[in-house]
């Protein structure tokens, strides 16, 4: 296989993220965040209610608030997983690149 095929290219490069990846997952595994009451009662509504399957992620951050968030006023602060932070991060770029 030839150095410049796309496909050995894509996978030495998901390769070396993966690296990046396992040695940052010693370092840190959560975030401690702010999120507006709103985002954070509707990310709790889906945790609770009957949530569909593209919905896992929003779930998985509601459920962090609902068992570890700290109420005040209108914010909310909660320890994400960084997995769930890395997920919604990415869901806000590739909506701006959509608009």
């Amino acid at each position: 296989m030839a150095a410049d095929d796309p496909d050995h290219t894509y996978r030495t490069e998901s390769g070396i993220l993966a690296e990046i990846g396992r040695e940052l997952d010693d370092q840190l595994s959560r975030v401690a965040v702010t999120l507006s009451r709103p985002l954070a009662e509707a990310a709790v509504a889906v945790w609770r209610g009957d949530h569909a399957r593209t919905a896992c992620d929003i779930a998985l951050i509601g459920m962090m608030i609902d068992d570890r968030g700290v109420w005040d006023g209108d914010k909310v602060i909660v320890d994400l997983d960084i997995i769930q932070i890395g997920v919604a991060l990415r869901a806000a770029l590739n909506s701006e690149r959509q608009s």
